[in-house]
């Protein structure tokens, strides 16, 4: 069973909103895959950390002024795939610090073998919406981006925000026992001291 299910379907399953740049470890060193890291929850047993990296979407770069190229991630990699290219070849030279992604894919509600974890549930290539759904999601998605403070407030209707997750609150996670310390591709929080 995934977090994410709804009758009429949905465009949008999961999504985090301006994530810095600088809090991601591109490049974490030989033979070390790194990860792109969200996190739901505060506490066990609500607490759900999700590994983003390979999920389709599409995405949004910013820098200080606002956004400032947008793409689409669709192939094997993922929004990780998309987002890594762009750290090391920034698009059309733009100084990007922040991101915002939107995946089309489900997130399942537990992954039994990893306290704590969750993980992307992948689509089929083919999946039908209904056209209220899919303009509810388009609108939701509008307004998040836009950052729209006098707009009615439209929610996705099979959604949930995903928050960045920070080195020093993993280190914290895993010294509490509150997940599973496997689940990560290395202790990325050693980096920070």
């Amino acid at each position: 069973m995934t977090v994410n299910e709804v009758s009429g379907g949905h465009l949008v399953g999961a999504h985090g909103l301006f994530w810095d740049r600088q809090l991601v470890d591109w490049s974490p060193g030989s033979g070390r895959a790194w990860q792109l890291l969200g996190r739901r929850g505060i506490n066990a047993p609500g607490l759900r950390l999700c590994d983003f990296r390979e999920a389709a979407g599409v995405y949004i770069l910013y820098d200080d002024y606002g956004p400032q190229y947008t793409g689409i991630a669709r192939s094997a990699g993922g929004l990780g795939a998309r987002l890594k290219q762009h750290d090391g070849n920034e698009p059309h030279g733009i100084k990007w610090n922040r991101f915002s992604w939107f995946t089309f894919d489900l997130v399942a509600a537990v992954d039994e073998d990893k306290k704590g974890w969750s993980r992307i549930d992948w689509r089929p290539d083919a999946f039908s919406v209904d056209v209220d759904v899919a303009s509810r999601d388009v609108e939701a998605l509008l307004i998040k981006v836009l950052g729209l403070r006098s707009q009615n407030q439209m929610q996705f209707l099979n959604a949930y925000g995903w928050d960045q997750l920070l080195p020093w609150d993993a280190h914290d996670m895993v010294t509490k026992q509150q997940v599973d310390p496997t689940g990560f591709n290395y202790p990325y929080w050693e980096i920070w001291g």
